[in-house]
């Protein structure tokens, strides 16, 4: 589980992982700020906020959203 916010007016993405990261995540955040992208073209910036970091769900996730598996 992740809760993102896209700060449109300055470009920025805020996420907070709330677990393990899923592939499911990456969908949910990717539906949510490629609209943005198309129209203005990329994001100014990232910032991700996290006390820890939870890890992947699944071994292969990684690999999977990097292509190299």
């Amino acid at each position: 589980m992740i809760r993102f916010e896209l700060l449109s007016d300055a470009g920025v993405l805020v996420v907070e992982p709330k677990g393990a990261l899923s592939a499911e995540d990456f969908r949910e955040i990717s539906g949510g700020i490629d609209p943005y992208i198309r129209e203005k073209g990329k994001l100014t910036g990232l910032l991700i906020e996290a006390a820890s970091f939870p890890g992947w769900e699944g071994a292969q996730l990684g690999k999977a959203e990097t292509g190299e598996g």
